[in-house]
């Protein structure tokens, strides 16, 4: 279930989602080992004991009919069905600075995730 409110952050009206590049990286001419600091300054996560890499690749794709200056739709009363139900999934939002965020049943547990902007209980889980 989605939960909160919009703060108005125009993550959606400037991406139109995110894809998760994975690779085997491999060390620079001459090392023996992968650059891991370079890697982790780029958000690039290791996986697999540090045989893969992946990172997660902002679609960006603005919609000209936000303004960025006042991070307004132009069109808001009249906006697309797509742009009214986001977001519809937590993996449309989570690592993104909107303030939704989503609860679900696990096991007994809520579980909940969120963006960046959702309440910091929300957050940390």
């Amino acid at each position: 279930m989605r939960r909160g409110e919009c703060n108005g952050c125009g993550w959606c009206c400037q991406f139109i989602g995110h894809q998760v590049w994975r690779f085997t990286p491999q060390p620079p001419p001459g090392e023996a080992e992968v650059d891991r600091h370079f890697l982790a300054v780029r958000g690039i996560e290791l996986t697999e004991g540090g045989r893969k890499g992946a990172v997660r690749v902002d679609l960006f794709a603005p919609c000209k009919l936000h303004d960025l200056a006042s991070k307004r739709c132009l069109i808001y009363a009249e906006r697309p069905v797509t742009c009214r139900r986001f977001p519809e999934r937590p993996e449309q939002i989570v690592g993104t600075p909107c303030s939704y965020w989503f609860e679900r049943n696990v096991g007994g547990q809520v579980e909940t995730l969120g963006g960046n902007g959702a309440p910091e209980h929300v957050r940390r889980r």
